[in-house]
């Protein structure tokens, strides 16, 4: 696999290349970067022209928080000149988490691009429209006394404090802890991209919206993914016409990570019925 950088939107995105084909994007999630997806490039990659992108201010950036520029729009517009820079036509789009819903915007807002979207435990809200737990508002997707108690711990230098309260609270008690070396560095590298996401409005799914994805749409859970995974994911492979919906035995939310056998053969079947 081959590292390079990419001039989008006036900005150098990096991102590992491999393998030939259709184009095959995937997105990582909150605090990961290109270095997530080694157990899918590896494999996917026999099939289609992978591409793992470092999405705007996350690693091998340095970024210390400042700006405006960190939002849901920004990626979802340099993912779209990314794949229009291929010019190799539309893309198969992967996300993870927030790449989830980064995935479904690209599906909904520019389906021209998107050639089909797998939606790995997509974060966010539900609205009302889909939900009795559903939210009204805009709101950041983060629960607040979340993000204060990993703020409190970042602004005091316990970068691996501030990681374990986020990690363990979007996972599984201890899943910080027992997470492999690669994977808590790489939190380590992106940590201060959570001062920019919790800046950010993320607008709840709503019915109206995910009844008019028309790309081909696959929604992948953990068996054992927290609240709020599993309620987005049923809700959204109901509402999404046409949507399949894949549950990762013994796997919580980086379902890629614990169960990768698994994940990659219902995403490569899934793909390969719609290249």
């Amino acid at each position: 696999m081959d590292l390079a950088t990419r001039r989008v939107n006036g900005y150098d995105m990096t991102y590992l290349e491999s393998g030939d084909g259709l184009p095959l994007v995937l997105i990582h999630g909150s605090l990961c970067d290109y270095r997530y997806w080694p157990l899918q490039a590896r494999v996917f990659n026999a099939h289609y022209h992978v591409f793992t992108l470092s999405l705007r201010h996350y690693y091998p950036e340095r970024w210390d928080g400042r700006g405006d520029d960190f939002n849901l729009e920004q990626h979802c517009e340099d993912i779209v000149a990314f794949i229009d820079s291929l010019q190799a036509g539309p893309a198969h789009v992967v996300g993870h988490s927030r790449g989830g819903y980064l995935a479904f915007h690209l599906a909904l807002n520019h389906p021209s691009r998107v050639r089909s979207a797998v939606l790995a435990d997509p974060g966010g809200d539900l609205d009302r429209s889909l939900g009795e737990g559903g939210v009204d508002d805009d709101p950041a997707g983060l629960a607040p006394d979340l993000m204060l108690k990993t703020f409190e711990r970042l602004e005091n230098g316990d970068i691996d404090g501030a990681l374990e309260v986020f990690i363990d609270a979007v996972n599984t008690p201890g899943s910080w802890k027992r997470s492999p070396e690669k994977f808590r560095d790489a939190a380590r590298d992106n940590a201060y991209t959570l001062f920019g996401q919790v800046k950010e409005e993320r607008r709840p799914y709503t019915r109206e919206a995910a009844a008019a994805i028309t790309v081909p749409t696959l929604i992948v859970s953990g068996a054992n993914s927290p609240t709020p995974f599993p309620e987005i994911a049923t809700a959204l492979s109901k509402a999404i016409p046409g949507a399949e919906r894949v549950v990762i035995d013994n796997a919580s939310h980086t379902m890629n990570l614990e169960q990768p056998a698994g994940f990659n053969a219902a995403v490569l079947d899934f793909l390969q019925r719609h290249s």
